[in-house]
């Protein structure tokens, strides 16, 4: 499975299942999707990209940087913003990715809100994961 795909499925279940977080976001409302939302609040997954920075024979280890949409309506920024928070919590700690080590190479690196027209509330959450893929040798 590509890392980046390994690494939106963990973040998607450890934020699933965060009790603090499906009570401002309702886990139906949490999922990878391209386009602007249209259930609000809701937590869009999807944007991410791949630099590799190793491999050997046995090994590849690739960083993996993704952007997690927070969005609300006809709330305040406020209301995003502690949509953020609670994705910050709940994504600290060490998180298990199939097929994949992070030997504790993951990070919320940060957050930025944007001014969205039409009374969407909008937070932008970046994280950033170094992911070590164990392959067997042929030959």
């Amino acid at each position: 499975m590509a890392p980046d795909i390994a690494l939106q499925i963990a973040i998607h279940n450890r934020l699933i299942s965060a009790p603090a977080l499906t009570a401002l976001v309702l886990a139906n409302h949490i999922k990878d999707s391209g386009t602007r939302p249209d259930n609000f609040p809701c937590i869009r997954l999807g944007d991410a990209q791949i630099v590799r920075e190793g491999e050997t024979r046995t090994t590849r280890s690739v960083r993996v940087y993704m952007d997690l949409h927070c969005w609300t309506h006809e709330g305040d920024m406020m209301d995003a913003r502690a949509i953020a928070d609670e994705v910050r919590n709940a994504l600290s700690g060490e998180l298990d990715v199939a097929g994949h080590d992070l030997w504790g190479n993951f990070w919320v690196t940060g957050s930025r809100t944007l001014r969205d027209p039409k009374e969407y509330g909008h937070v932008i959450v970046s994280v950033e994961a170094m992911m070590t893929e164990v392959r067997h040798a042929h030959g």
